[in-house]
């Protein structure tokens, strides 16, 4: 017989199904009861739900039985299977890719079958049959791909929309309870004893996965469902204890973790995205989790009897199916239809009279579209229809609190209505100042002067800004107007008017002739770099990198003998009563002049020292000697050779030898050039 070959996770009791609709509140809900059940005919358990449209729904269970909802659960009909089976016919899953096009797995004594229909149920063909497994569940990403899995380790695939079933391997003889895809490659497949697979190639292949953080004793998978490609969940029971069994992964089924749920034995889980989903499971047990599975909370359903599926279009509208348990007596109930919940908001809460506010209305719960009706208080008026969910309206002109009114109603067969308020504070303007730095409003030229108003959020000032702090132009003197205007979010503005006094006042520091970029000099050379400077100065500073000259404090700057330590970049600083300034900079560079070194025929030498002339005297018996000068590449000597009444008659050599000849006494000088261009002279007498 193929019951033989099911697994034990289908051979658990089962109980008829439930419509619900759902809250977003995690709080206890109180479940209804549809307003038609029909009649089972014999022992019914219903054991899958699916809504492909808002209203139009199906539910399947035992005794060959098909339910269709086409009012979102509140009505059900019973719809013929065509199957010969009869009473020994259970439908284990459904689903359906349109409202016209779906399948319906499970087995009868002898088969397990796929049905298939194409006119929303009114009749059903069989697409598959086997007498060695039987398919539990069903599962189409796209309206031509879809998987079916059954005991055995079946796993069926259909690429054209369930009219052809084959068979992929599974690598399990485990019996399979559940299906899911988030793409036509990426899915996976659990059930009995822990087994769970996942592919990435479409079901070519697929993978065991054992990769479970927390304790996992011998348990029995009864559904898995992913949000996306990262979030999703798998629940059942854990063998021989039926206590509920919830794993969760964040990874893509990279790894799962168990989670206590706080429910028994778990049979469906759904969620609407990552956060918000729902399992469902014995003694009529439904819990709701809003943080993506980590804690659930119960919700109230009057029955312990047995859930076996759930099934959800949004956080608002879903269903849940099974059996009370006696196998005799079936039971749908609906979930209750949360009020109307209205949040009103204005773009301000307090206005000056007269002034506009823009008033919203968010409405949750309920049937889509809503209407809305906004009411204005008296002496006030819409500048937008009244009739949408955001409005525009005009204030009356007597400070207090107005209120306006929203009523929402939802596109029910029998309406949910609601009304809100919304109040408005009508305040008179605050006063508008006009402050100024410094007081009076009175300033000297080009000094500083700055104009403040307060007393409002957003300011406009004429001749410019719009800053609460402007500085207007005081370059010239007189007096001259100024106004600004204040405005508020709530709609209140004010303009203030005022002057200011601007009189003559001392010039500022400034500089009409800069210096010269940059000098290079020799040592012992004299500095002098003069600044045209104007206005009212009250003091000069040079600086050499930064630093203050001491006693350069004039527009000159004077350097005597200056040294190599001397070079550096200069600037002067200007300081006066109504400002400061500061030329240019003038850099110094200051190179070494040459020692100068004689060398002389009887092999003695003198050195010239590193500043000032050396006087060198010489025997007489140099005479007609020639001595060397070193230290540079040009060399002049200068000899004195006689006085004639005040006026001085001399030899000037140069050469670049440095080479000379002693050919008579008296004085002489010898100046040697070096490479730079900086000079040495030395002094000498041949006595």
């Amino acid at each position: 017989m193929l019951h033989s070959l099911l697994s034990s996770s289908i051979s658990r009791l089962a109980l008829l199904g439930l419509s619900i609709l759902l809250t977003l509140s995690v709080q206890a809900q109180t479940w209804r009861t549809p307003t038609t059940v029909p009649p089972t005919g014999g022992s019914t358990n219903m054991y899958d739900v699916h809504f492909p449209t808002p209203t139009t729904g199906f539910a399947v269970g035992m005794s060959n039985t098909i339910f269709k909802s086409t009012d979102a659960g509140v009505t059900w009909v019973t719809q013929p299977s065509s199957w010969s089976g009869g009473a020994f016919t259970t439908f284990r899953g459904v689903y359906f890719t349109t409202a016209q096009v779906g399948v319906v797995v499970g087995e009868d004594n002898t088969s397990g079958i796929i049905l298939k229909t194409t006119d929303g149920g009114s009749t059903w063909v069989s697409k598959y049959s086997s007498l060695t497994s039987a398919p539990m569940k069903a599962f189409f990403i796209d309206v031509n791909n879809g998987w079916a899995v059954g005991s055995e380790g079946l796993i069926l695939k259909s690429s054209d929309a369930g009219e052809t079933w084959l068979t992929q391997p599974s690598g399990t003889t485990e019996g399979l309870t559940s299906v899911h895809f988030i793409s036509t490659q990426v899915g996976w497949a659990i059930g009995d004893n822990a087994t769970i697979l996942s592919t990435t190639n479409g079901g070519t292949s697929w993978i065991p996965q054992t990769n479970i953080v927390g304790p996992l004793p011998s348990r029995t998978l009864n559904a898995v469902f992913f949000a996306d490609a990262n979030n999703g969940w798998i629940v059942g029971r854990t063998d021989p204890s039926d206590n509920g069994t919830l794993l969760r992964t964040t990874t893509g089924g990279a790894s799962w973790t168990v989670v206590n749920s706080g429910m028994g034995e778990t049979e469906d889980v759904h969620f609407v995205d990552a956060q918000t989903g729902w399992i469902v499971g014995q003694f009529g047990q439904i819990r709701r989790s809003t943080d993506g599975g980590l804690t659930w909370a119960p919700q109230t359903t009057n029955t312990t009897g047995y859930f076996y599926a759930t099934y959800f279009r949004d956080a608002s509208t879903g269903w849940a199916v099974g059996g009370d348990g006696n196998l005799t007596t079936g039971l749908i109930r609906l979930a209750p239809i949360p009020p109307l919940s209205v949040t009103t908001s204005a773009s301000t809460l307090t206005v000056c009279p007269g002034g506009t506010v823009s008033l919203s209305a968010t409405v949750q719960n309920g049937t889509t579209p809503y209407s809305y009706t906004w009411a204005a208080p008296a002496g006030a008026s819409f500048t937008s229809p009244n009739n949408a969910s955001s409005v525009a309206a005009t204030v009356g002109n007597s400070a207090g609190v107005q209120t306006y009114t929203i009523t929402v109603a939802d596109n029910s067969t029998t309406p949910l209505t609601s009304t809100s308020l919304v109040s408005i504070t009508v305040v008179n303007p605050p006063t508008l100042v006009i402050t100024s730095n410094p007081a009076g409003r009175v300033t000297t030229q080009n000094a500083s002067l700055s104009l403040t108003a307060s007393g409002y959020s957003n300011y406009v000032w004429l001749p410019a800004g719009n800053t609460p702090t402007i500085t207007p132009d005081v370059s010239q003197t007189g007096t001259f107007p100024v106004s600004v205007t204040g405005t508020s979010p709530n709609g209140c503005s004010a303009t203030a008017s005022s002057n200011y006094t601007v009189v003559a006042g001392p010039v500022p520091p400034g500089i009409t002739m800069q210096p010269a970029t940059a000098s290079a000099v020799c040592s012992g050379d004299m500095v002098m770099v003069t600044v045209g400077v104007s206005g009212s100065i009250s003091g000069y500073q040079w600086l050499k990198d930064g630093s203050p000259v001491p006693g350069q404090t004039t527009a000159t700057l004077s350097l005597g003998n200056v040294q190599p330590g001397d070079a550096g970049v200069y600037s002067l600083s200007l300081t006066g009563p109504t400002g400061t300034a500061t030329s240019n900079n003038f850099t110094l560079s200051v190179n070494a002049s040459p020692t100068v070194t004689l060398t002389f025929p009887q092999g003695s030498t003198v050195v010239g020292p590193g500043t000032g002339t050396a006087t060198i005297t010489l025997p007489a018996n140099s005479m007609g000697t020639a001595f060397q000068a070193f230290g540079g590449n040009l060399y002049e000597r200068l000899i004195i050779m006689e006085r004639v009444n005040g006026y001085e008659v001399r030899q000037v050599d140069t050469n670049t030898t440095g080479i000379f000849t002693i050919n008579r006494t008296g004085l002489f000088t010898i100046t040697v050039t070096g490479p730079n261009g900086c000079k040495r002279t030395v002094q000498g007498v041949v006595q």
